[in-house]
C-alpha cells in the first residue's frame, strides 16, 4: 500500500527523509528501501504567498508556502487558518492531517497557536 500523503519515506539504509511519492531511491545513498514515517509536528516556514487568481473551481484567496521539516525536507504546503497578513518568515506551524486538498497540494498546515487549541 502506497503511504499517505502526509508521510515522508525514510531510507532504512542511511536515515535520509524524503517526501512520499517523490521519487523510490534514496537520493542519498541511492537505495530503492524505504519506510514510511509520519510528517505530523513542528514545522518552520521558509516561504509563502497568497494566491487571488486561479483556475476555475478554486476558493480564493489562499495560502501556500514552503516550510521547513525538522527532518531536513522542505515541502509545499497549503496554510490554513491564516491570512498572509498575518504570517512571518520562520514561524512555527503545525502539520494538519487532512489528506489531498481539493488544490492537489498533499500537505497542509496551520499556525501553531491554533493548533494548540488557541483561539486567533
Amino acid at each position: 500500500m502506497p503511504p499517505h500523503s502526509g508521510s515522508l519515506i525514510r531510507c532504512t539504509e542511511c536515515g535520509e527523509h524524503r517526501l512520499a511519492g517523490s521519487t523510490t531511491r534514496c537520493r542519498n545513498c541511492g537505495t530503492d528501501t524505504g519506510e514510511p514515517v509520519d510528517a505530523s509536528g513542528p514545522v518552520t516556514l521558509h516561504s509563502f504567498t497568497e494566491i487571488h487568481r486561479t483556475f476555475p473551481g478554486f476558493e480564493t484567496p489562499y495560502v501556500v508556502g514552503w516550510v521547513d521539516h525538522p527532518a531536513g525536507v522542505r515541502m509545499l504546503v497549503r496554510i490554513n487558518d491564516a491570512a498572509a497578513a498575518t504570517l512571518t518568515l520562520g514561524a512555527q506551524l503545525e502539520m494538519v492531517d487532512d489528506g489531498m486538498s481539493d488544490d492537489g497540494i498533499a500537505y497542509s498546515c496551520r499556525p501553531a497557536a491554533m493548533a494548540n487549541g488557541a483561539v486567533g
